[in-house]
Order: structure tokens, then C-alpha cells, then sequence
């Protein structure tokens, strides 16, 4: 491979991580997960190893658990990272995002880990940092009485 072809593999990966985090931002404020959806690799890993950790395994899998932001009541802002690192194909975003989930108050600071294959996000992995869990346990992603 040379450096031509490692340089434009670079863009693609930094290129498909960053519109996947603009399309997620998006998307949960308005529900609507088409354009990040697209992203998405037919076989997916998407998961959220907070509380009880979440997989969900496929783009059907991941869909599915998409949809708990149509009811999430969710007006939240998502600022841009404060820090984006890269090692080979996996990208990591930190950020916070504020607004209201559920009728309440919400801000965190979340890191997301995207592996990229094939101009295709091929796993996902959220991380919850300082949040109020009883936002996420009226959504429904945490279960009451669990703990991040």
C-alpha cells in the first residue's frame, strides 16, 4: 500500500465517523434515523455497555432500538468534540451534549467509538460519563434501580 492509498483510506475512515456523529446528533433530536441508519453496516455491532450493557447485533437489531427516541421527548443540543482521536479504523468522539429528554433536565458527557469498515460503520459503542440516570431510566435505556 502506499502512501497515497493510506492517505485516502485515512479521509474515508475520519470522513464516515464524522458524518455518522453529525447524522446521530441530528437524529435523536428530530427521531428520524434514516441518515444515520444509511451508515451502518448490515452486520453492526451497536452497543452501550453502561448499567445493564445493551448489543444489539445488526442494522435491524440497531433499528429497532433507534426507535426509542420517537417517544424520547428529546430537545438536545450536542456540542462538538473536545477531543476526536484516531488508531487505524476506530475513531473516538468526546462530547457533551444538554437539553431536555423526557420532559427533564439532561447534560453528559459521552465518548462514542466507531469502527469503520468499508466506508461502513461496523461497530458502535457509547459512553456515558456525568449523567443524571433517571433521564435514561424514564426513557427506558437504563432499567430502575440500575447504576452507569
Amino acid at each position: 500500500m502506499n502512501d497515497a492509498t493510506r492517505a485516502t483510506e485515512r479521509d474515508t475512515v475520519m470522513d464516515v465517523a464524522t458524518r455518522a456523529l453529525a447524522g446521530f446528533a441530528r437524529s435523536a433530536k428530530t427521531g428520524d434515523f434514516s441518515g444515520f441508519v444509511e451508515l451502518l453496516a448490515d452486520d453492526v455491532e451497536f452497543r452501550i455497555p453502561v448499567g445493564e450493557p445493551k448489543r444489539y447485533d445488526g442494522r435491524a437489531a440497531t433499528v429497532a432500538y433507534l426507535d426509542i427516541f420517537k417517544t424520547a421527548d428529546a430537545d438536545l443540543d450536542y456540542e462538538p468534540p473536545f477531543r476526536t482521536t484516531r488508531a487505524g479504523n476506530t475513531v473516538v468522539f468526546e462530547y457533551e451534549d444538554h437539553g431536555r429528554l423526557k420532559g427533564a433536565p439532561y447534560r453528559n458527557t459521552i465518548a462514542i467509538s466507531l469502527d469503520i469498515r468499508d466506508g461502513r460503520i461496523a461497530a458502535y459503542r457509547e459512553y456515558w460519563g456525568e449523567v443524571d440516570t433517571s433521564a435514561l431510566k424514564r426513557l427506558g435505556v437504563l432499567e430502575p434501580g440500575a447504576s452507569r
